[in-house]
């Protein structure tokens, strides 16, 4: 009997692609149980239309695991609202909330950052963050009125969660929790 695995998309961040070292670790540990793809985009992609096709790629799902990683936690996020789709399961790495968050002047290209959107995280989201996030502020996540609205997992690690591998259960549980909670 052939059961179709749970779909589980990755949308890495800024300067990546589908090389990235978080997506092998996600894909090693995951792909037992979720069928892992990716979605790749570079600086000059047209976001809006990599996200339209990727709703087309997923109409099908019913509940999809999506995570994003800095800039790709945006574009995760602007994919959750697009899908509409309350099963859906959001988990963002050092998320890029808006564009004001950099702590210094990165050089985002002005087309990439006109496709950048203020998200506010909602329930069924995970945020994975460091206070020492040395490329963005994250001091709205840990904001008691803020953080009350999503599932905080606060690290003690770099923007790029250097750490990364150790986080995996910590992700795997909160999947298992969202779908227990349904």
């Amino acid at each position: 009997m052939y059961i179709d695995k749970k779909k589980l998309l990755y949308i890495h961040g800024y300067g990546s692609n589908r090389q990235s070292a978080k997506y092998r670790e996600i894909k090693n540990y995951f792909e037992h149980i979720y069928d892992c793809n990716i979605m790749e985009w570079q600086e000059d992609s047209i976001i809006s239309l990599l996200l339209s096709n990727t709703v087309k790629q997923f109409k099908n799902c019913e509940e999809l695991i999506i995570i994003g990683d800095s800039t790709g936690a945006n574009f995760a996020f602007q994919l959750k609202e697009l899908r509409q789709n309350e099963e859906d399961i959001l988990i963002l790495m050092s998320p890029l909330l808006n564009i004001e968050q950099k702590n210094f002047d990165i050089l985002f290209p002005i087309t990439l950052s006109a496709q950048i959107k203020k998200m506010v995280p909602s329930k069924n989201s995970l945020i994975i963050a460091s206070r020492t996030d040395e490329v963005l502020n994250q001091s709205i996540l840990f904001d008691e009125n803020t953080s009350q609205s999503f599932t905080l997992l606060e690290v003690n690690d770099s923007h790029c969660l250097e750490n990364f591998r150790k986080y995996l259960p910590a992700i795997r549980a909160f999947i298992l929790n969202q779908y227990f909670k349904s």
